[in-house]
């Protein structure tokens, strides 16, 4: 009985093992794909908010111009946002595309935090009618969700903790589109913009893959060894 158990033991274990290389290879497809999205948007001319006819997985990472107004008076500040170890927010503001009359969220990018979260930072005003250029963030709506503070806002710029669409447009009393506009580096409105679209390359999740089934053939092996050891055990008890 001790040894079913423990060859049960090994199968599940293996098996464990099996599905997590499988599940690291997926990662590595997926994280493949982001990257050969942000490549062939860069290379793509630039579209506008008129050309969007249906956001969806197409849409992602493609370059989009717009041309309107930055709303300087309500401004968001993402919540805890790292740049080289130093805390700060990721700046939000909407703006009013003018050929469509939609309004659009753009990141402007990394600010820090100064002196303590006390003090709120400055942002400054782009005044008059601009053109930016930026990349379609569609996966920002993963869980966007304003934080307690927010839901009695009196004072701008609002913090959050994360992206919650229908509350932002509740604070602003406009509709906004369901994507974020990253702002370009190369732009002149926006503060420290170091975007990373996948923190871990498609290369490591392959080399954890390699690293799990590994270890699956290993304890398949142990566990050849160990049936046939057992095998040879009982026909010398005969």
């Amino acid at each position: 009985m001790r040894n079913f158990f423990i060859s049960l033991f090994l199968l599940a274990l293996i098996g464990l093992l099996i599905s997590l290389g499988f599940w690291q290879l997926d990662r590595a497809h997926e994280k493949q794909n982001i990257l050969n999205q942000q490549a062939l948007g860069q290379t793509q001319k630039p579209i506008s908010l008129q050309e969007i006819q249906k956001l969806d997985s197409s849409m992602a990472l493609k370059s989009i111009r717009l041309t309107g107004t930055f709303d300087n008076q309500h401004s968001f500040l993402l919540d805890n946002k790292f740049n080289k170890h130093r805390p700060g927010y990721q700046v939000i503001t909407p703006f009013h595309d003018q050929k469509t009359g939609h309004w659009v969220l753009v990141n402007r990018g990394w600010i820090s935090q100064g002196q303590g979260r006390s003090e709120t930072p400055k942002i400054p005003a782009v005044s008059g009618v601009v053109t930016i250029l930026g990349v379609i963030n569609s996966s920002a709506d993963k869980g966007f969700v304003l934080g307690k503070s927010v839901e009695n806002a009196t004072i701008w710029p609002v913090l959050l903790q994360r992206i919650n669409y229908d509350n932002i447009a509740a604070l602003l009393k406009v509709p906004v589109l369901p994507f974020v506009v990253l702002l370009d580096p190369k732009e002149s409105f926006g503060f420290v913009r170091e975007w990373q679209f996948v923190t871990i390359n498609p290369e490591r999740h392959l080399g954890y893959a390699v690293q799990w089934f590994a270890l699956a053939i290993t304890l398949i092996i142990l566990l050849i060894v160990y049936q046939v050891k057992n095998r040879r055990e009982k026909k010398s008890d005969v």
